[in-house]
């Protein structure tokens, strides 16, 4: 009952009185609830194996929530660019602009816009002329 007490006191002392009508956000929230503080079990233990100091449970929250709004802010300074794990390799990118689906033209024989570009071609195309046209 050991680790069902701590959660439960962890719950007490840091959960976030999310106000909302819908029930299924208040289930959102307490699941993950749920998965930070298994995260920080988790963390405790592989600190604990090295011999190394830890964060306490409400410092540990703080780091996550700062990681997590520095990822977010680095996917909005590269909106439009995907970086790439592997180079020369063809990526869809959604951009701002439309411009007309090349492929779907011939394709079709109809004028169609789209917000789509592959990484490598710089041709604007719909992602299934995408999947036709570069992966061929």
């Amino acid at each position: 009952m050991r680790g069902i007490d701590m959660f439960d006191q962890n719950m007490t002392y840091y959960l976030y009185p999310h106000r909302t009508i819908k029930w299924w956000k208040n289930c959102i929230f307490y699941f993950l609830e749920i998965a930070l503080n298994n995260s920080y079990i988790l963390y405790k233990s592989h600190m604990i194996s090295l011999n190394q100091k830890f964060l306490s449970y409400d410092k540990y929250r703080i780091q996550i929530a700062v990681s997590l709004c520095e990822k977010s802010k680095a996917r909005r300074e590269n909106k439009t660019v995907i970086n790439q794990a592997i180079s020369g390799m063809h990526w869809i990118i959604k951009i701002e602009n439309t411009k007309e689906c090349i492929f779907y033209y011939y394709q079709k024989g109809k004028k169609s816009r789209t917000p789509y570009i592959c990484s490598e071609c710089k041709m604007h195309l719909h992602p299934n002329c995408f999947y036709s046209y570069c992966n061929t």
